[in-house]
């Protein structure tokens, strides 16, 4: 039986992380709209019980420095198991994603709420699952009991700002990842080409006018790739020719024209322009992810193609 020192402890953290929550909540609301807003579609459909879990997760592990990991492995736990359990609360359809963010995160307050009320009998009890985030899929596990270990700043203790804005910044970036694969990254042919031979024609020149180029054209990213000339009986040159494959993110081509994501999306999209460079157009908070990120390693958006022809 734990002691009431520890049963006194537990309460005190989640009576603060019910705060959170509250917290999270609001702010996630504004969040969720405001992506809607930048990239011009309805949220006007039933995304499933796993949205909602996912985004609060992910809101949740971001803050996981703030709230230690242990805090943040016990709230994932909780709301990861509702894929596997789902309480009746979130087996009905909804119209919005907004609903399912909110469904959920009522789900959990309520949760914390019975936790407090009662924290011997689930003292014990294992909460455990899989956060889904943009960067990969993590393992959690924990125990109402952890919380007694840890301490869970209040919202008059400093540092309870930085960790909601960590975790609302976390959410952020769950809500643009589940909004993407409404969209496509289309690569644009056929490719430039820089002989090696001349100045310009090197890495060093590319990045920098990479940079430039993105402030003008932020829905874009380019990958160059060096190739050896070879002559015509196979023999190798002493020179080679850089392809530069120019690649946008929005809907692609159609009927005679770019369907590319507003400015506004893609700089409160993109943290960057090129790697290590801040996208200076970036709101404030600098964006959600890496350019380079979005186009290679973003999970589930569509990669297609267009060629020009003469």
């Amino acid at each position: 039986m734990p002691t009431q020192d520890q049963i006194n402890k537990v309460k005190l953290n989640l009576r603060n992380l019910m705060d959170l929550n509250s917290d999270i909540l609001v702010n996630g609301n504004l969040k969720i709209e405001n992506a809607f807003a930048l990239l011009s579609i309805q949220d006007n459909k039933d995304l499933g019980v796993q949205i909602g879990i996912n985004i609060l997760d992910g809101s949740f592990w971001a803050a996981s420095d703030g709230v230690t990991q242990i805090a943040a492995n016990f709230c994932c736990g909780v709301v990861s198991r509702y894929s596997t359990n789902t309480p009746p609360s979130l087996l009905s359809a909804t119209s919005r994603l907004i609903e399912r963010f909110q469904n959920t995160s009522n789900q959990f307050q309520l949760d914390l709420q019975t936790f407090y009320d009662d924290p011997t009998t689930y003292w014990d009890t294992v909460y455990e699952g899989q956060v889904n985030t943009a960067f990969g899929t993590y393992t959690v596990s924990g125990k109402l009991s952890d919380l007694s270990t840890v301490d869970v700043p209040a919202k008059t203790d400093t540092g309870y700002t930085d960790i909601m804005l960590q975790a609302v910044f976390g959410l952020d970036q769950q809500v643009w990842n589940t909004l993407l694969p409404n969209f496509e990254i289309t690569a644009w042919y056929p490719s430039n080409q820089c002989d090696d031979r001349i100045s310009e024609c090197n890495e060093n020149s590319f990045i920098s006018n990479a940079s430039g180029w993105y402030i003008e054209n932020p829905a874009y990213w380019q990958y160059w790739q060096w190739y050896q000339d070879i002559g015509i009986f196979g023999g190798k040159k002493d020179h080679g020719v850089w392809y530069i494959t120019n690649y946008s993110i929005g809907t692609g081509w159609s009927i005679g024209s770019y369907g590319n994501l507003s400015d506004d999306a893609c700089n409160y999209l993109f943290n960057d322009l090129y790697n290590g460079v801040p996208n200076p157009n970036a709101p404030f908070g600098g964006g959600l992810f890496p350019r380079e990120f979005v186009f290679n390693n973003m999970p589930n958006i569509k990669k297609t193609s267009h060629t020009f022809s003469h």
